[in-house]
């Protein structure tokens, strides 16, 4: 049976969505009433460094092939802004971002590792929800090293793998895709905009440029312990 902290949560969450009450705002009620915020963190953007990896081996792997430079990156997925170039570079982007390989070695997001840390120590629960690319099975095994590699064993099993975000239960889902639709229309997190060249024209979300202001930005610094 369901505790009753559990009921609470999954009312207050309720409340937050049909009155769209902020995120940091909740997180005021979830203090008075005990309820730890759960925090859904997605991977590619906000805490791996995908853009900058990617295109470092990019240039490493075909010199003379064209290249988009991060700030001119209009597109979330890759494959497609660069397929403007040459049709034939989606197929060259898939050998290397769907390996296992490229997921071991890309770099953390600065920042991510203190603030993940932070959101822990401050009684959040936390978990890493991420989608492996589509078609690309390999990528899964990749992140799930990745976590572990660099967060460790707790929180690569609390790492979850999924292509639909929207049945994931949590309060608030920090990711850089401005358009995350799925089976559920309703999900039960606001999404926080990881800010990203390709989703500068998004409005109507919240925006967060770096993860050192992550206690300011969602009001987090009084969670329950």
């Amino acid at each position: 049976m369901q505790s009753f902290k559990h009921k609470l949560a999954l009312g207050l969450t309720a409340i937050v969505k049909k009155y769209n009450i902020r995120a940091e705002d909740f997180i005021l009620w979830a203090e008075v009433f005990e309820v730890k915020p759960i925090y859904l963190l997605d991977m590619d953007g906000p805490i791996v460094d995908f853009e900058g990896h990617f295109l470092s081996l990019w240039r490493r792997h075909y010199p003379t092939h064209a290249f988009i430079p991060l700030s001119r990156r209009g597109n979330f997925w890759v494959q497609e802004q660069y397929a403007k170039l040459d049709p034939s570079y989606p197929k060259l982007i898939n050998k290397i971002v769907g390996t296992t390989e490229f997921f071991r070695t890309a770099p953390a997001v600065d920042g991510a590792r203190k603030a993940v840390r932070e959101m822990r120590e401050c009684g959040a629960e936390v978990f890493f929800c991420s989608s492996p690319r589509p078609g690309l099975p390999q990528t899964a095994l990749g992140k799930l090293e990745w976590v572990d590699r660099n967060f460790g064993e707790y929180f690569a099993n609390r790492t979850i793998l999924t292509q639909d975000k929207t049945v994931i239960f949590g309060h608030v889902l920090i990711d850089d895709k401005p358009d995350i639709s799925g089976a559920n229309p309703n999900p039960s997190w606001r999404q926080v905009l990881w800010d990203m060249p390709f989703n500068r024209s998004c409005n109507g979300m919240p925006r967060m440029r770096r993860w050192a202001s992550w206690r300011s930005f969602l009001g987090v610094s009084r969670i329950a312990r």
